[in-house]
């Protein structure tokens, strides 16, 4: 059988970032002339005169540089980490060249102007000034610098995976229209696991056996009670073909290429869906949203404000029973909830008409009417004993809302 060309490891970006790099030195070597013009606009540094020169020097040889680095990937279709970083560096090196020696010549000018007019300013201790100044200022570009080259690194990884996600897919597609169906259970699973170790952060908490794996995924969200037990499905699949006579089917390949889909799915959003968490353990939320404040609410606030956060209309309208027990048992709990994100707290208050005094399930004026009551009786008593400040207002905020909205009865 002819297997297909794999996807070429060097993606869109990195062929963008070379052809960009390569342009800017040639306009750049055009622009030499015109830099010597320059030349006195010159920075003095622990008494070293930096001239425009120097800084078109430096910035043309990072830059050179960089476009070499980036040239010996072209001899491969391998990546290599190292040059890759290199050139990334480099290349922010000459990009913040220019910016760097025009802010530290316009800072040294004003400071100039300004310490001239100072008494009793001797020409050392000006000297001085300027030099330490100029120095702090560098040290901030170079170390700005440094987090792009980084920003960039991640972001050229990130793209990496996503190739080889869809290598990994177009794989099983290939594998399960040539009916090798054994090897395309097989393949996928191989996949799974690769795709939720690149996913989960490579730290000593993550452990090296699949079983471990897959139970910390589910601890950590990662992976939904469905997904879990569909993954748990396609393991056992793979164990039974490779010790046993047991053939997979063309509908098992099929299943196993949408799990690693959806997996792909959650990594690329770069999280578990919140409110699929909430909604799967609705009972154990509810019931400790009825107790005290403690460590076990933690997850339970991340994921609803989470899923608040990414809601639309119906799924704002599930959150709203969780939003009232809390009101009504631990109203302290859902202040403390949203007081780290004060703008989704506003919006939260833009809809107390829309989550709790909206008839949409026919309960009658009356009801709504002494939930309005409920409320303003509950956070009356928290205002009189409140000591922090910011939930306290943020209590006043949410009493005047209420105090003001008008039920809504939809006929």
């Amino acid at each position: 059988m002819q297997s297909k060309q794999p996807i070429i490891q060097m993606n869109d970006f990195v062929k963008l970032k070379i052809t960009f790099a390569v342009a800017l030195l040639a306009t750049a070597y055009t622009l030499n002339p015109l830099i010597l013009k320059f030349s006195a606009f010159t920075i003095s540094i622990f008494e070293i005169e930096i001239t425009p020169e120097h800084a078109y020097f430096l910035f043309m040889a990072a830059l050179g540089l960089s476009v070499y680095a980036f040239s010996i990937q072209l001899l491969s279709k391998k990546k290599y980490p190292s040059i890759d970083r290199m050139g990334n560096t480099l290349y922010s090196v000459a990009i913040i060249t220019p910016a760097l020696y025009i802010v530290l010549f316009l800072m040294v000018t004003l400071l100039t102007i300004i310490l001239n007019n100072i008494p009793n300013a001797t020409p050392e201790s000006l000297n001085a000034f300027l030099s330490v100044s100029s120095s702090m200022v560098a040290v901030v570009f170079g170390f700005n610098a440094y987090k792009m080259s980084k920003r960039v690194s991640e972001f050229e990884k990130m793209k990496q995976e996503k190739v080889d996600e869809m290598n990994e897919l177009a794989n099983l597609s290939e594998l399960r229209n040539n009916g090798l169906y054994d090897l395309a259970i097989i393949a996928a699973f191989k996949s799974i696991e690769k795709t939720l170790r690149t996913f989960i952060p490579e730290t000593h908490q993550v452990p090296k056996n699949i079983d471990s794996l897959l139970e910390y995924a589910h601890e950590k969200r990662v992976l939904s009670n469905s997904l879990l037990n569909k993954i748990d499905k396609i393991r056992s699949l793979r164990n039974k073909v490779i010790h046993s006579d047991l053939h997979a089917t063309k509908m098992d390949a099929e299943e196993a290429k949408d799990i690693l889909q959806s997996l792909v799915k959650i990594t690329e959003y770069g999280d578990f869906d919140s409110f699929s968490w909430v909604e799967n353990n609705r009972d154990t939320i509810l019931g400790a949203l009825n107790r005290p404040i403690s460590p076990e609410h933690e997850d339970i606030k991340h994921n609803l404000l989470s899923a608040w956060t990414k809601r639309d209309g119906a799924v704002g309208a599930e959150l709203s029973v969780f939003f009232e027990v809390m009101i009504e048992n631990n109203f302290e709990l859902l202040l403390s909830m949203f007081e780290k994100d004060m703008q989704q707290y506003g919006y939260f208050i833009d809809n107390v008409r829309y989550l709790f005094f909206t008839d949409f399930a026919g309960e009658g004026y009356e009801i709504l009417r002494d939930k309005r009551t409920r409320f303003l009786q509950i956070i009356s008593p928290y205002l009189s004993e409140c000591s922090n400040e910011v939930r306290r207002n943020m209590a006043i905020d949410f009493k005047r809302k209420i105090e003001s909205v008008v039920i809504h009865e939809i006929v």
